[in-house]
C-alpha cells in the first residue's frame, strides 16, 4: 500500500516520475503505477475513517496499587489531618463499638481501631475488605469485624455507639434514613460523624423557609440534632472528586419521640411532593385522597367504628381547619406544626402508611402516646402503625400517579341489560330534515 498526495497544477512530480496534470494523481507515471503491488490509498481518505476511542487507564491508589472505581464512589481520603479531626468530633471512648460504611483501603479504619473496643465495617467490594483486614492483622489489631455487601441491604450491627464513615455520596440519603429509623426500632446510638457532599449537607442543615429545606431536613430534625463540623477540599482524596465535602455530626434526641417513622415519613412525602403548594391543594389531589380514603375505610373496619357522615374530602379539610394550616405551605412549616398535624389526622382515623395493631384485646381502640411521652386522646392511635405485613398504601412521592402508586380504583358497576320483553322500544331514527 502506498500513500500519495492529491494532484496539483501542471508541475513536475520530482523523483516520483511524470508530472500530474490538472486534477491528476501526482505520484508517478502510468508504468510506475502498474508496477506497484497492492492498492493505492490517498491521504484524503484517512480523514474519513472513524476515530478510535481513547481508553483511559483506571485510577490506581498510590499506596496499594489497587484500581479505584469512581462509579462506586471510591475516593480514598489521604489527608491525615482530616481523619484526626473526624476522630476528635466523634468523641470516642475505649468501650465504644463503632460502625463504619465504606472502609476502602482502611485509612479511617486503622485510625479507629486503637481507640475503641470494636469496629464494625462493611464495603461492597471484597478486595477492599481484604486489604483492610490484612492491614489490621499486620498491625496486631484484632478488634475488627468486616463484612462484604451493600450497607443499605445488610442489617445494622445489633448494637453500636458511634457511626464514623466517609460515606459514598450516592447512598448518603438512604443510609441516614436507615440510621434515623434505628432510633425508633432498636438501641439508640450516641453520635454519627459522617462525611457527605457539601450540597447534601446544606439540605440537611437547612431551616424552615430556606431554599434547601426539604423532607431530609425535617426527618433529621425529628430524631436528631445536626451540626456542621468542617469542610473538606477535593484535593484530600485520591482520586479527587469534582465536588467539595462536609463533615457533619448527628446527635439523637433522647428520649426519642414515640412516633412511627414510616407513618411520619409517608405524610412528609405527601406534603413535600409539591412543597410550595398550600396544604389545601395537597390534600385535594385525587391520588392523595384515594389513598387516604382506602386507609380510612380499613381503619374503621378494624377498629369497629362507623365512618364519618361527611364526605371524606371534607373530613380532610376539617382537620386542616382545626389545626389552622389550610393555607400553610410545606417549606415554611416547623417540625412541631407538622407533628401536631400528624396526630390530628390519626385522631380522626386518617393514616398515611400502615394500618394495624390499632385494636386492643377487648375490641376497643388502643390508648397510645401522643409522640412526646404524654397520653393522647381516647380516639387517638398515633403510634398504632408499627412494622407489619400489611401496607395499606404506598408512599407518595413527587409526580406520583395512580398507576405508579399502585392505587387501582374500584371497578364501575356492571350494567346489566334487561330482558328484551322489558326493554322500551327504541325510537325510530329521524331524518336530518324532520321536525319534532
Amino acid at each position: 500500500t502506498r500513500t500519495c498526495g492529491g494532484g496539483g497544477g501542471g508541475g513536475s512530480s520530482g523523483d516520483s516520475g511524470g508530472g500530474g496534470g490538472g486534477g491528476g494523481v501526482g505520484c508517478g507515471g502510468a508504468a510506475s503505477m502498474a508496477a506497484l503491488p497492492g492498492r493505492v490509498v490517498c491521504r484524503a481518505s484517512a480523514s474519513a475513517l472513524p476515530l478510535r476511542r481513547s481508553v483511559r487507564p483506571p485510577t490506581v491508589h498510590p499506596g496499594t496499587g489497587m484500581p479505584l472505581s469512581k462509579a462506586r464512589g471510591q475516593h480514598i481520603i489521604h489527608n491525615q489531618g482530616v481523619l484526626m479531626k473526624m476522630l476528635e468530633a466523634a468523641d470516642l471512648r475505649s468501650a465504644d463499638a463503632v460502625y463504619e460504611v465504606g472502609c476502602g483501603t482502611g485509612e479511617l479504619t486503622m485510625r479507629l481501631l486503637p481507640y475503641v473496643r470494636r469496629v464494625h465495617t462493611v464495603d461492597i467490594e471484597s478486595r477492599m475488605v481484604n486489604e483492610t483486614q490484612q492491614r489490621a492483622h499486620a498491625a496486631g489489631l484484632m478488634n475488627l469485624e468486616a463484612l462484604v455487601g451493600d450497607a443499605l441491604k445488610l442489617p445494622l450491627p445489633r448494637r453500636f455507639d458511634v457511626c464514623v464513615s466517609n460515606l459514598p455520596y450516592q447512598i448518603s440519603s438512604p443510609f441516614i434514613f436507615k440510621l434515623l429509623k434505628r432510633l425508633s426500632e432498636g438501641p439508640p446510638w450516641r453520635a454519627a460523624v459522617l462525611m457527605v457532599q457539601r450540597e447534601f449537607a446544606e439540605r440537611l442543615l437547612a431551616d424552615p423557609g430556606e431554599q434547601p429545606y426539604s423532607r431530609l431536613s425535617l426527618n433529621v430534625r425529628l430524631f436528631a440534632r445536626a451540626f456542621r463540623i468542617f469542610d473538606v477540599r477535593p484535593g484530600s482524596f485520591s482520586p479527587a472528586p469534582q465536588v467539595h465535602s462536609t463533615v457533619i455530626r448527628l446527635e439523637p434526641r433522647l428520649p426519642a419521640p414515640q412516633v412511627d417513622f414510616s407513618e411520619w415519613d409517608a405524610m412528609i412525602r405527601v406534603i413535600f411532593s409539591r412543597r410550595r403548594k398550600t396544604l389545601r391543594a395537597q390534600f385535594t389531589k385525587v391520588s392523595t385522597v384515594s389513598m387516604l380514603e382506602q386507609n380510612y375505610k380499613i381503619w374503621c373496619s378494624l377498629a369497629g367504628q362507623k365512618p364519618a357522615a361527611m364526605p371524606f374530602p371534607e373530613l380532610l379539610l376539617s382537620v386542616l381547619e382545626e389545626e389552622g394550616v389550610v393555607y400553610e405551605r410545606a417549606f415554611a412549616m416547623d417540625i412541631d406544626d407538622l407533628h401536631g398535624l400528624l396526630r390530628a389526622f390519626n385522631r380522626k382515623g386518617v393514616h398515611f402508611n400502615n394500618v394495624q395493631d390499632i385494636v386492643g384485646s377487648d375490641g376497643s381502640p388502643m390508648l397510645l402516646t401522643d409522640g412526646f411521652g404524654g397520653v393522647a386522646g381516647e380516639d387517638s392511635d398515633d403510634d398504632a402503625m408499627g412494622a407489619g405485613p400489611y401496607r395499606a398504601g404506598p408512599l407518595i412521592s413527587a409526580g406520583a400517579t395512580k398507576r405508579t402508586m399502585g392505587i387501582v380504583p374500584p371497578p364501575p358497576p356492571r350494567r346489566v341489560s334487561p330482558p328484551s320483553a322489558l326493554r322500551e322500544p327504541e325510537p325510530e331514527p329521524r331524518s336530518a330534515f324532520s321536525y319534532p
